[in-house]
C-alpha cells in the first residue's frame, strides 16, 4: 500500500497526484488522505443530509472551489455516488460548477474527462 500524505504545492500538483494514483491503481493499493479521506467524509455528510430531507441525491448541485486534492476527491466521490444511483457521468458533471477564481458567480462546468471513476 502506498500512502500519500499532503504534498507541498511546489513538489506536486493535485492533478498530478490524482493522475499518479489512477495510473498505479491496479498495481499498488494506495490512499491519499486528502483525496480519499476528505471525499469520503463529505460524501457521508451529504448522503446523511439528503436522506434526512428525503431528497433525491441526483438533484444535488455542487459549487467546487479550488483544485486541491481534497476538492477533486470530493467531486469524484459525488459523481461516483450519483452514477451508482442512475445518473450518467455527463448528467452528474452537469450538476458540478467550478466558479471562476475570486468570483462568486459560477462560470465553468466540469466535463466528463475531469472525473476519475471509482
Amino acid at each position: 500500500m502506498d500512502y500519500a500524505d499532503s504534498f507541498h504545492s511546489g513538489n506536486a500538483l493535485a492533478y498530478e497526484l490524482r493522475k499518479s494514483l489512477q495510473n498505479y491503481r491496479g498495481a499498488i493499493a494506495s490512499l491519499n488522505d486528502d483525496t480519499h479521506g476528505t471525499g469520503a467524509v463529505v460524501m457521508a455528510s451529504v448522503t446523511a443530509a439528503f436522506t434526512f430531507r428525503n431528497r433525491d441525491f441526483r438533484d444535488i448541485q455542487v459549487h467546487k472551489y479550488g483544485g486541491s486534492s481534497a476538492s477533486l476527491g470530493t467531486v469524484d466521490q459525488i459523481v461516483n455516488h450519483m452514477c451508482s444511483h442512475g445518473s450518467t457521468v455527463g448528467d452528474a458533471c452537469s450538476n458540478l460548477v467550478q466558479p471562476a477564481k475570486h468570483k462568486v458567480v459560477p462560470q465553468q462546468k466540469l466535463q466528463d474527462g475531469d472525473i476519475i471513476p471509482a
